[in-house]
């Protein structure tokens, strides 16, 4: 049986931008993040090409079968950011890439896979989230060996008002987003004539923003991708989701909180945009919330956040806001139904345009 390593990161779309850092991103998720560069602008995207270099290297040390990126900006040849940077960081490698985004937004989302791994591709698909548009999931199909592989990226949907109930969070998560992406994977493979019960893999990798670990399996069809172990707290540096145990807002138990947010006229400046978080709390060992997930048919090892050590480093990330966040599964030659080999816990198209500078999201 085949073990496939696979990823999930959200490298932050602002990160990747020259715009300068100040007003403009006081409602942004990533403001707060980004505050650190105020006044530098020769370092504006030094956060992104870190989390680049964290990739290749994740990439040249773990070889995976597949990465799932989020929050990518499509640009052209040439560009040297974004989609452009990440095929330039890939030559030699054997990595190809595949993007999309949905017009919306210009949000973008990639797929890296290795065909001597997963095959070539043969069937591609973005489909907007039409429970909140701009929040897409890319879709591709690749045969290695006459055997078919479904490969997955998402960026979820979410409604932060309702973060002070988990419940309804949770619920959120369930109906917005798993069964958004069961129903739009099926359909996909469907029309493309692809025996869902004969994949040999599938392979789900998302930044769900599921921060409360609300969504445990992905159903399609007659398979199950699920995952071993607890979801990583991998998200995010920010004031509502960083913070030490004397500033958690509310703790739900079982190790899911959120955090005091001061009311916005305190964290946000006309000059200065989102204030940046004091002291430690923006490490990620204070990190709060889950949501950066990867899913397949049976699990061979438990999630797991990709960060090698680093001599004199602070804990507080140079990359992205989220997390690099993966896990190896098997290919589905045995029952997908992995209860007794793993711990359960319980219309789009291709652009070339860079993302609008005036787009922000929460996380």
């Amino acid at each position: 049986m085949s073990i496939h390593k696979i990823a999930t990161y959200n490298m932050s779309f602002m990160s990747d931008l020259i715009t300068e850092i100040g007003p403009k991103m006081a409602f942004a998720s990533e403001g707060a993040f980004l505050a650190r560069l105020l006044g530098k602008p020769e370092e504006r995207r030094s956060y992104w090409i870190n989390a680049m270099n964290l990739l290749k290297d994740f990439l040249l040390k773990e070889k995976p079968s597949v990465v799932g990126l989020q929050e990518m900006n499509l640009t052209e040849e040439g560009a040297a950011s974004g989609t452009d940077a990440i095929n330039k960081m890939l030559v030699a490698t054997g990595y190809k890439l595949i993007s999309q985004s949905v017009p919306t937004n210009k949000a973008g989302l990639s797929i890296i896979y290795h065909p001597e791994k997963v095959g070539e591709l043969k069937h591609v698909q973005c489909v907007d989230n039409p429970n909140q548009n701009g929040r897409p999931v890319l879709m591709l199909v690749t045969e290695l060996g006459g055997k078919n592989y479904l490969s997955v990226s998402i960026h979820g949907a979410q409604d932060p008002k309702l973060r002070l109930d988990k419940d309804a969070f949770n619920a959120y998560m369930v109906e917005k987003n798993k069964n958004f992406l069961e129903s739009c994977a099926r359909a996909f493979l469907d029309s493309n004539g692809i025996d869902i019960g004969a994949l040999a893999g599938i392979f789900i990798m998302g930044d769900f923003n599921d921060r409360y670990d609300g969504i445990t399996d992905i159903k399609i069809g007659e398979k199950v991708a699920s995952y071993s172990g607890v979801a990583p707290k991998s998200c995010c540096h920010n004031w509502d989701s960083s913070c030490a145990v004397e500033d958690v807002e509310k703790d739900f138990g079982g190790g899911y909180m959120t955090c005091k947010e001061p009311a916005a006229e305190a964290i946000r400046s006309t000059e200065l945009g989102k204030l940046p978080l004091p002291g430690d709390r923006g490490a990620t060992k204070n990190y709060k919330y889950a949501g950066d997930k990867v899913f397949g048919l049976n699990p061979k090892s438990d999630m797991a956040i990709y960060r090698p050590a680093i001599a004199g480093w602070d804990g507080v990330s140079m990359e992205s806001d989220h997390e690099l966040v993966y896990a190896s599964f098997g290919s589905d030659n045995e029952t997908s139904s992995s209860s007794t080999t793993s711990r359960r816990r319980r219309t789009c198209r291709r652009t070339q345009g860079r993302r609008s500078q005036r787009r922000s999201r929460r996380h």
